[in-house]
């Protein structure tokens, strides 16, 4: 994924054709994570590291993405 840097330079986020992700940096020094589906938060985390607040906003999407397909796939 791409991240913009925000325009406060605390905050990046990625988008897809269907998710964003957001990561911003807290007061107290942590990353807050956000993924969101169509504009609806769908998961949340904090974490010590910026790469690790990213990392785990790509996985969040792409996990969405296999479980998408393999219901997809599904025969009824």
């Amino acid at each position: 994924m791409d991240w913009q840097l925000g325009p406060n330079g605390r905050s990046y986020t990625a988008t897809t054709d269907t998710h964003q992700a957001m990561v911003w940096k807290t007061t107290n020094g942590e990353w807050s994570a956000l993924v969101s589906q169509y504009g609806t938060a769908i998961a949340h985390d904090a974490f010590s590291l910026l790469k690790d607040a990213q990392a785990w906003c790509v996985a969040q999407i792409e996990d969405i993405a296999v479980g998408s397909q393999s219901s997809k796939n599904r025969t009824p």
